[in-house]
């Protein structure tokens, strides 16, 4: 069992005291946390890829080129690279060099994405999303693998028996994990023998258990190596041992989902409209895990039992504008004293 550091790179004003930094102070703070967490020991940070809103990271690889100068183990890698909006030749040109100038440490989550207009500003077909990821990813594979590629699909114009450069270090080029949310999704992930990233804030607590077993049943039913198939669940959560953690932590996480909801449908519906689970983090079924060492262990224990083992835990703390320090110490409580008792 592992743990990786995700943000999604929201820049929002601290509730309590309506504080909120530069574009250049946010984007300097991930490199911050991405720092901390390979010295805290995580395996891969994961940074989000969002347009023309205020989830300010739309350039994830150039924040990760800049981490890699920075570190010599972490694992860098996306949650999620939006694909289908781009040239996949181009992607994985670009994620070919940064594996190289990494030392072979580039991965990637791939996905649909939350925001059917943002297909609209691509000159897209949100109906047809499923698709331009599933194409994409062929190409990026076919890409990596071969050295010489002749390709025709619908996403870009053919290739004719060509070689991407720079090669990428590792072999068969950086991995490609897949966000899934539903039995579909699933099918996706195993037809391209790729381990999967679940969004429990999307999926609800009860279903992200369900699409594990789904998961690692259609691998098995599919004939690959049970030891490839992994899953990795992306969790908000803020550890501390101040007694009102809770009431402190829910303004910066209730406030933040609040936004991401008027974001993704357009209307500023309250969350209990929306989702019942969204609206407290003192129910078992709230999405999110806010508490003690002990509560959070405890909480993390019983996703762990129902999902039959998570590989590897996406630590999402930093949104909703809490200040760095709070990240790192929350991140630091849960590297050294929550993730070793569910080990």
């Amino acid at each position: 069992m592992q743990w990786a550091l995700t943000t999604l790179g929201d820049h929002l004003p601290n509730p309590h005291t309506g504080e909120i930094g530069s574009q250049a102070d946010r984007h300097r703070q991930i490199v911050d946390l991405a720092i901390e967490a390979e010295r805290l020991g995580a395996r891969s940070v994961h940074l989000g890829e969002h347009h023309f809103c205020d989830y300010i990271v739309s350039s994830p690889l150039v924040v990760l080129a800049t981490i890699a100068a920075h570190t010599t183990t972490l694992r860098l890698s996306t949650a999620v690279s939006l694909v289908a909006h781009h040239d996949p030749v181009t992607l994985a040109e670009q994620w070919a060099t940064l594996d190289v100038l990494s030392g072979g440490r580039a991965e990637l989550i791939a996905g649909r994405g939350v925001v059917p207009s943002l297909y609209t500003q691509f000159g897209q077909d949100h109906e047809e999303s499923r698709l331009l990821v599933s194409e994409a990813i062929e190409l990026l594979q076919a890409l990596w693998t071969s050295e010489c590629v002749s390709w025709d699909g619908l996403i870009r114009p053919p290739l004719d028996e060509v070689t991407l450069m720079p090669r990428p270090l590792q072999v068969g080029g950086p991995p490609i994990w897949i966000s899934v949310s539903s039995t579909e999704s699933i099918a996706e992930a195993v037809r391209f023998r790729s381990k999967i990233a679940i969004p429990l804030v999307s999926v609800g607590p009860d279903r992200g258990p369900e699409l594990c077993r789904e998961y690692r049943e259609a691998w098995a039913a599919a004939g690959h190596d049970p030891d490839e198939a992994e899953v990795a669940l992306n969790l908000h959560c803020h550890v501390s041992e101040r007694p009102d953690a809770k009431a402190y932590w829910a303004p910066f996480q209730l406030d933040y989902l609040r936004w991401v909801v008027t974001l993704v449908t357009g209307k500023a519906l309250p969350l209990e409209s929306v989702r019942p689970y969204w609206a407290t983090l003192d129910v078992p079924e709230a999405q999110a895990v806010c508490g003690s060492v002990a509560e959070v262990t405890d909480r993390l224990g019983t996703f762990d039992e129902a999902a039959g083992g998570i590989d590897l835990w996406l630590f999402q703390g930093d949104q909703g504008g809490l200040p760095n320090n709070e990240v790192e110490s929350s991140m630091a409580l849960f590297a050294n004293e929550v993730l070793p008792a569910l080990s």
